[in-house]
């Protein structure tokens, strides 16, 4: 018997876009499936990982899982599901909600969302595993998270503000800027090793196509297709950096020796001076050494139409 299982996670955007319950409800009762549905309030920062893996274990592929959040709420719930049946559906109420940009390519309306769930289909999608972690969406180092670690403090501090706490970091970071000498390794698309050292200012690896509240490093990136898109910025001088942020938002920068794509499978990373500012779908952390690697078709996400 299917179920139906909405998480709302009350931290997400400052818990302003809380769904409203009866309406949620409604939805369901007036599609004669509200004996199904079970609607969650996270109280605790675990919360949607641990209800997340209880409920997966216990209804594997008869469970349909909507996650109400961000980016990091995502997170959290895909590291509760991976290997179970359990199909997972997006339900945008964060901050920034990059990952849902990918999947919707515009802003939607939740419960139009849940509205579509009842005649969904659910496709196999890629996730990106490194240690004992999980993201869905991109991992980077280097500049931009120094930016969104002075963003998230922007966040606590004026959440009216919203995404716009993203941009007033971009500018604060500029002229403080920092490259970070690495050596890396990666396979490539066709089984190729390439191995390198540089000085680095970003280095970004997309599943997904968006983050850091907007910007597109990757256009071209896909969940659905095995491979992973890297985005280098190599150091430069600041009049140099402006003209090629602005370009680094819309995914169009040029192959040249300041930014380098490639698609690959995976990729050993190793800083050469002091721990390196990092994230996974917009969660801090430091980093010496990562290793990271495609798994490919991972989990079933729900296909919900705007």
């Amino acid at each position: 018997m299917e179920k139906n299982i909405i998480i709302l996670s009350k931290k997400a955007g400052s818990g302003k876009k809380l769904l409203n319950k009866e309406k949620i409800e409604e939805i369901f009762s007036k599609n004669n499936k509200l004996d199904s549905l079970t609607i969650i309030t996270t109280k605790d920062k675990e919360d949607v990982y641990n209800l997340s893996k209880y409920y997966s274990e216990k209804y594997g592929e008869n469970l349909k899982l909507f996650i109400s959040g961000g980016d990091g709420s995502i997170s959290e719930a895909i590291g509760g599901i991976v290997g179970t049946e359990t199909k997972l559906g997006i339900l945008p109420t964060g901050t920034a909600n990059d990952f849902a940009k990918y999947l919707y390519k515009k802003n939607v309306d939740p419960y139009k969302l849940i509205e579509s769930s009842f005649e969904a289909e659910s496709k196999k999608m890629d996730l990106m595993a490194f240690g004992d972690s999980f993201a869905a969406n991109i991992i980077s180092l280097g500049l931009d998270s120094v930016v969104l670690r002075d963003a998230l403090i922007g966040v606590e501090k004026n959440p009216s503000l919203g995404h716009l706490n993203y941009l007033k970091s971009v500018f604060k970071n500029l002229k403080n800027k920092k490259d970070y000498k690495i050596s890396y390794e990666f396979v490539l698309e066709n089984g190729e090793i390439v191995k390198d050292e540089a000085n680095i200012l970003i280095m970004a690896i997309c599943n997904g196509a968006f983050y850091g509240s907007g910007f597109n490093p990757a256009p071209s990136a896909s969940v659905f297709d095995g491979v992973l898109d890297l985005v280098i910025a190599y150091k430069m001088k600041l009049g140099r950096f402006l003209l090629e942020i602005v370009k680094y938002k819309f995914g169009k920068n040029k192959e040249s020796q300041y930014f380098k794509r490639f698609r690959i499978k995976e990729l050993s990373i190793k800083s050469l001076s002091e721990k390196i500012p990092a994230n996974y779908d917009g969660e801090l952390f430091y980093l010496d050494e990562l290793n990271i690697k495609v798994l490919e078709k991972k989990i079933n996400l729900l296909i919900l139409k705007p």
